[in-house]
């Protein structure tokens, strides 16, 4: 399969970002790392905005001209209002934006987070236990139901707690040490498949465009 100029080019800039960002390993404050993430970075930055800027005006902007959405007005109100932070005496204005988005996303992320982090759980460890068959679903459904109770009891109790009662936390600390156990392997996992990837995409360059080999 031949390879366009465009594929080349493209093959050539991809394989020059992966080298740059791998001479950090050499030397941590050189040239090419800092210039591969400051392109990274402006990237990005021209991308988020962009594409945020194109989301503002499909989905809030045409509806407001529509007229079938003019609550829209709001939060345009409200987003404009934190560029007064850019002029010299008026950034206080920018507060009533401030208070206002934190406290609509703190009501509905509270909302949420309760649901998702705290009754869910809770409900999927009871499920587990009462549906259970075989007599080892039932005792890794009571165990999980058991570390569940204790894992929260970990982050709920605000007091120390002594006695007996001390090892419900202990458990919970054991239980929340295991999963994040998991979490971190699972985490170097994937920063290895991704070092997999790359340096797979190193060989077939070699191979496509130096070397002039069919892939």
């Amino acid at each position: 399969m031949a390879l366009t100029i465009q594929d080349t080019m493209f093959l050539f800039i991809q394989m020059f970002m992966v080298a740059c960002v791998w001479s950090y390993l050499y030397k941590t404050d050189n040239i090419f790392a800092r210039g591969a993430a400051q392109i990274v970075i402006s990237i990005s930055t021209v991308h988020y905005f962009l594409n945020n800027l194109n989301r503002v005006y499909l989905q809030v902007l045409i509806p407001i001209m529509d007229g079938t959405r003019l609550i829209n007005i709001i939060p345009v109100l409200a987003g404009v209002l934190f560029y007064t932070r850019l002029w010299k005496g008026k950034g206080w204005i920018a507060s009533y934006s401030y208070s206002l988005s934190l406290g609509i996303g703190m009501g509905s992320l509270f909302t949420t987070y309760v649901s998702t982090n705290l009754l869910n759980p809770i409900n999927r460890a009871i499920t587990q236990v009462t549906g259970a068959t075989t007599p080892f679903d039932q005792a890794s459904a009571l165990l999980a139901f058991i570390g569940t109770l204790c894992a929260l009891s970990y982050w709920l109790f605000t007091v120390e707690l002594k006695g007996p009662t001390r090892y419900i936390l202990v458990f919970g600390r054991l239980f929340l040490m295991s999963s994040i156990g998991i979490l971190y392997a699972q985490d170097v996992v994937w920063a290895q498949s991704l070092f997999i990837g790359a340096a797979d995409k190193f060989l077939k360059f070699f191979r496509m465009v130096l070397l002039g080999a069919v892939a």
